[in-house]
């Protein structure tokens, strides 16, 4: 048995077409040196060349297409790994700057160090605040992970709030699957702020589903920060609320909890 075979015999079909080119431009050739004889003129070589330099391509198009090979060897390629989703709160109090440059900031450059580590695993990407919305599927393409992180901000999501009920239920319903159970991880990087009345909830998804939880709080618990925005105009201002400057610390008892 021959080591040189075509992989995908079945494109060699294609040389067929080619073939019939071949003919009806050697017959197209013909009618016109005929004609080009008639008016007084001479045979042009180039031409019959050019015709032939078409038809090699061509041809040698359909033979890569069939994909030639010597000796090829048919081996599966697995990789096995965590499914590892990276939850990001995205809301208002997640700009405080009490960790540099903001809470938010903070927390995707913390997804870019755990990037660096990681080499087996899928990773997704959700960013939640009163609702949730899944930035990057599971995926091998750490790039493309890195790339859509920079779309992570409050803007990014339907509405204000933070409830992390929200992201876990995007993640259990679209993101994990019943075949990797125990080898799923959620990563949770927050400040804890407001997460509703729902965690209750949120602990029996992720045991139900067999989801292990780490949760990251990000800012100051002890004096906290304020909230910058700015304004219609553009100019930075502090979020307020009836009248008055809000302050945000990081809730690290009720993440404990």
């Amino acid at each position: 048995m021959s080591p040189f075979v075509f992989q995908w015999p079945i494109m060699l079909l294609l040389l067929f077409p080619v073939a019939g080119l071949a003919l009806l431009m050697k017959r197209a050739r013909i009618k016109r040196a005929t004609l080009i004889e008639k008016m007084g003129g001479g045979r042009r070589k180039q031409e019959q060349l050019r015709d032939w330099a078409r038809i090699a391509a061509c041809a040698l198009l359909v033979l890569a297409l069939a994909r030639p090979g010597y000796a090829p060897e048919r081996r599966s390629v697995s990789q096995s790994g965590r499914d590892v989703v990276f939850a990001i709160d995205v809301s208002q109090s997640m700009l405080a700057p009490d960790a540099q440059p903001s809470r938010l900031e903070a927390s995707k450059q913390g997804v870019r160090d755990a990037l660096d580590r990681l080499s087996t695993e899928r990773v997704g990407l959700v960013i939640y605040a009163g609702s949730s919305t899944i930035l990057c599927p599971l995926t091998y393409d750490y790039g493309f992970v890195r790339y859509m992180l920079e779309q992570a901000n409050p803007r990014a999501v339907d509405f204000g709030g933070t409830t992390l009920l929200s992201a876990v239920q995007k993640s259990v319903d679209n993101l994990y699957t019943d075949d990797r159970r125990g080898m799923q991880d959620l990563v949770v990087l927050t400040d804890g702020e407001d997460h509703g009345p729902d965690m209750e909830r949120v602990t029996s998804l992720l045991k139900e589903n067999s989801v292990d939880l780490l949760l990251v709080g990000l800012g100051d618990a002890s004096v906290g920060s304020r909230i910058p925005i700015e304004d219609e105009s553009g100019a930075k201002t502090y979020l307020k609320h009836d009248g008055q400057v809000v302050y945000t610390k990081l809730q690290d008892s009720s993440l404990r909890e």
